[in-house]
């Protein structure tokens, strides 16, 4: 027998192991996932509620706990998410967030996670505003096309106390807010 032919049956033993033990984990597998995405998503609402009055404080606004959302609303097998949080719709205004983040670091091969508190406002010129409000501020406040965040990595270990992590970032968040809005224009 070649060495190709010897690799390939290699490769297609291990296969069929593969699809052997995927067969038999794929309902436990999924129905894991989907308890995890709850208990994540649990764990970024309960941060945000309990960060809520300091972030009515900072935006000088009335939030209600009822608008908090699941963001993602629901773990998606075929369109897994790379962020399972809250979210807090304010209308005419935009929206909070308070979530865990996955992504593969700088290396590329190493996974990632962050607890992030964001912002995101309903119009690209307030959000401009907010975010130069906020980096002058606080240099840590990051963005992409939509979001102003900060985060904060969590070690694998320290996931466990995720929601403490994401509380006190929320807390600090609400502080930077609060510090920023006194440097926003006037509107109107």
């Amino acid at each position: 027998m070649s060495t190709q032919t010897r690799l390939q049956a290699e490769q297609q033993e291990a296969r069929r192991n593969f699809l052997v033990t995927g067969a038999r984990s794929f309902l436990q597998g999924t129905a894991a996932m989907a308890k995890f995405h709850r208990e994540v998503y649990h764990g970024c609402r309960k941060a945000l509620e309990n960060q809520l009055p300091a972030l009515e404080k900072a935006l000088a606004m009335k939030l209600d706990a009822r608008a908090i959302i699941a963001d993602p609303d629901t773990w998606d097998l075929a369109d897994p998410a790379e962020s399972v949080g809250a979210r807090l719709w304010i209308e005419n205004w935009g929206n909070i967030y308070s979530y865990c983040w996955w992504r593969y670091g700088e290396d590329g091969e190493e996974p990632v996670v962050s607890a992030v508190a964001s912002i995101e406002s309903a119009k690209a010129a307030t959000r401009q505003q907010w975010e130069q409000a906020l980096k002058s501020v606080d240099p840590r406040v990051d963005r992409d096309e939509r979001e102003l965040w900060i985060e904060q990595v969590l070690s694998p270990d320290a996931f466990g106390d995720f929601e403490s992590a994401l509380n006190e970032l929320l807390g600090s968040f609400a502080a930077l807010l609060a510090k920023a809005k006194g440097r926003l224009k006037p509107t109107g």
